[in-house]
């Protein structure tokens, strides 16, 4: 994956971080959750999730749900998905940003 960005972005890639679901949870969770604004419902059939449009602050466990979902968007293709985990993830960088994380190391331990 790192050559495959580095190839298609002309940018060097020197570290990166691996999440698996929990750890994905427990970092929504750490800064207080994730707020995603929809402008249709999310009801996803095959995993339960769903969100109404609107504003919502989600928690780890929602948020993952948000990014996993794939058939209660759009035309249930893994474009949807991929738009829905883009807009996630411009919100958790606000959110860190909003909150100073990254610019105070007593802040950002609790991301770790």
């Amino acid at each position: 994956v790192v050559k495959t960005v580095e190839k298609m972005s002309d940018v060097r890639v020197d570290h990166l971080v691996e999440v698996d679901f929990a750890g994905f949870k427990g970092l929504v969770d750490a800064i207080g959750g994730v707020t995603v604004t929809t402008d249709e419902d999310i009801h996803d059939s095959k995993s339960g999730f769903d969100l109404p449009k609107g504003t919502h602050k989600l928690d780890g466990t929602d948020s993952l749900k948000f990014v996993r979902t794939r058939y209660g968007h759009g035309d249930g293709s893994d474009l949807g998905r991929i738009g829905l985990q883009q807009q996630f993830l411009l919100a958790l960088l606000s959110e860190v940003k909003n909150q100073d994380l990254l610019g105070s190391p007593t802040k950002a331990i609790k991301m770790a």
